[in-house]
């Protein structure tokens, strides 16, 4: 095995990358909480929903973290 190629494993991740992953997650977690809404309404099955100002906190959060995600990437460039 060749010593002098570089690992990817221990690499870490730009600042740019951290910010999308935290608004992927954020992202993620709305898309649940509409499902579940969906899933209350069709079904009338009750597992977890946010109301409607969660449910804003959880978009604006995603966004702010999208934009700060965009505009590091930027700036590392």
């Amino acid at each position: 095995m060749n010593s002098d190629a570089p690992s990817n494993a221990s690499a870490p991740r730009p600042r740019g990358q951290v910010w999308l992953v935290l608004a992927a997650v954020f992202t993620g977690l709305f898309v649940l909480n509409v499902a579940s809404r969906m899933l209350f309404i069709k079904q009338g099955i009750a597992l977890w929903r946010l109301n409607d100002v969660g449910e804003f906190l959880l978009v604006l959060v995603a966004m702010a973290f999208f934009v700060l995600g965009l505009l590091s990437a930027e700036k590392a460039r």
